[in-house]
């Protein structure tokens, strides 16, 4: 198995409420690692769910060998968080990259779908 971790910290006077990460996965000869199921777990504080707690999910790299995962804060403002974030690929001779990262433009923001008009 291939591992990258990153570790999360934020003060309570932060107001971080989510963070964005990028997995990159690489076969030995450079190539996109993809068709793979990589686990991602979760120690300390946050979820990757905003609404219930969640610290392990699974993840399929695309095409280029990408995949990104959300970690959510969940209204933990009263202390400092601090967690690790770690994915695991099962590929033993794989390279695993793990980044923060930007939203996506895809990002919703809106909780209700929208009405065609």
């Amino acid at each position: 198995m291939s591992i990258a971790s990153t570790k999360i910290v934020t003060s309570k006077s932060s107001n971080v409420a989510r963070m964005y990460f990028r997995i990159a996965v690489r076969k030995s000869d450079g190539s996109p690692l993809t068709g793979v199921e990589l686990r991602l777990t979760l120690e300390g504080d946050g979820s990757f769910q905003p609404n219930f707690d969640s610290k392990s999910v699974v993840r399929v790299p695309d095409a280029e060998g990408n995949a990104e995962v959300t970690w959510y804060r969940r209204n933990i403002f009263s202390r400092d968080i601090k967690a690790t974030l770690t994915v695991t690929s099962p590929d033993q001779s794989s390279t695993v990259v793990l980044e923060e990262t930007e939203a996506p433009a895809e990002v919703k923001t809106e909780w209700m779908p929208r009405r065609k008009i």
